[in-house]
């Protein structure tokens, strides 16, 4: 078996402690390597996952959070042995990783930001990506098969892994997650034989190895908060240039005509979705989730008929639950609290605004002209704390990640 040489990157004289980050990919894919063990893997670890989801609905945080780092490692270590191909055993290997950067954390912080959507995830790759992938290269012979859509993969992580890094609460925890993101892209784009053909890509993926290099000799003392926002703007601003992979199919002249990206009322960068790549785009939906500082200055525009009460905004129904760990008013503005005076979680104005109720998002989203989005739009994001969807329109059910969708137009 022929392997594609990816770049490994190792520290040989570092002041932080190494990465190891090597994954496999392989350049020339033989058939057996896509044959019946590894799509009865993908399909055993899809179902297996679901039921994951639904008992760990019982489980405290601590079980929860045990329960799916078990799972997800007995995954994995099923797939040992078998060409590393899939983007479903991607996701959760990279899970692994980013899960340890937050062992000593809050569990709801890696339950939530790191396992959770990684199991999620999981199982939406293998139902959109992988099992049509392994459908579509079934009969090909040797040399004539493709890899995954590794670039789209990539691509369509950085919101993401960029979440994980705000969310760790240690400035050394936040650069490792972004050095994995840094890595993780840059072997995505290696992996892809039409991306990294792409000039784009390969502007990429020098201007990433060339920015490990410089994060290699980066010591502990040095970590600073404007070190890590200087590695997400790289981040950010890379990924939104990534080229995918894709074939170039009719869809209907109407497409064609549509922007790929709109600026919504509250000025937030709006995406079709889904991506063209993955099927006919259905809606504009917000690019990342809704920040403290959005609703913020939501709050404020909205002030007509706001009153707060203890640990709410309430407009005749709630808004926002515990206020008083996020919000403050002075000058008779709603503000986000310095993050010294938050103990429970680290917040800031750039994190995505919890414990919103339906009524708060829904409010806020019909305040600039979009509306929730429905049930078929839920995977593969994750749009709230509990796993059952069905609870987004009931009453009183507490928002984690905030979208607002609108149709094309």
């Amino acid at each position: 078996m022929k392997f594609l040489k990816l770049v490994i990157f190792t520290i040989v004289v570092s002041c932080v402690s190494p990465l190891w980050a090597q994954e496999g990919a392989e350049d020339f894919i033989d058939p057996r390597d896509i044959g019946e063990d590894v799509r009865q893997w993908a399909q055993n670890t899809s179902l297996k996952l679901k039921e994951v989801l639904r008992k760990s609905k019982k489980l405290n945080p601590e079980q929860k959070r045990n329960f799916l780092l078990y799972s997800i490692r007995e995954s994995v270590e099923e797939a040992q042995g078998q060409a590393e191909l899939l983007l479903m055993r991607f996701a959760l290997n990279r899970a692994l990783k980013l899960e340890g950067l937050f062992a000593r954390q809050a569990d709801e912080l890696s339950m939530n930001y790191i396992l959770l959507p990684a199991v999620k995830q999981a199982i939406s790759l293998y139902e959109r990506a992988d099992l049509p992938y392994l459908e579509a290269n079934k009969d090909k012979p040797a040399g004539e098969i493709e890899p995954p859509t590794y670039a789209l993969f990539t691509k369509s992580n950085v919101g993401f892994l960029l979440t994980a890094s705000n969310m760790n609460k240690t400035l050394e925890g936040q650069f490792h997650v972004l050095r994995y993101s840094v890595i993780w892209l840059t072997n995505d784009l290696l992996r892809s034989p039409k991306a990294r053909r792409n000039p784009v890509n390969a502007r990429i993926i020098l201007e990433m190895q060339s920015l490990d290099q410089e994060l290699q000799r980066v010591c502990e003392r040095d970590i600073t908060s404007q070190l890590n926002n200087r590695i997400r703007s790289a981040l950010l601003e890379s990924g939104s240039k990534i080229v995918v992979e894709g074939k170039s199919t009719s869809r209907g002249p109407q497409l064609g005509s549509l922007p790929r990206s709109i600026k919504g009322q509250d000025k937030r960068t709006m995406i079709l979705y889904p991506e063209p790549e993955l099927g006919t785009p259905i809606c504009y939906r917000d690019h990342f989730p809704v920040t403290y500082q959005e609703y913020a200055i939501f709050l404020n525009e909205y002030r007509s008929g706001i009153s707060r009460k203890r640990e709410l905004i309430s407009l005749g129904k709630e808004l926002v639950q515990n206020f008083d760990e996020v919000f403050e008013v002075l000058a008779d503005k709603f503000i986000i609290k310095k993050p010294e005076k938050i103990t429970d979680l680290i917040f800031s104005t750039d994190f995505p605004a919890a414990w919103l109720t339906y009524h708060g998002a829904k409010t806020y989203c019909e305040y600039y002209g979009k509306h929730l989005p429905s049930q078929q739009l839920l995977e593969p994001d994750y749009w709230a704390l509990e796993d059952s969807p069905v609870k987004l329109k009931t009453p009183g059910y507490l928002y984690k990640f905030l979208y607002c969708v609108q149709p094309l137009i």
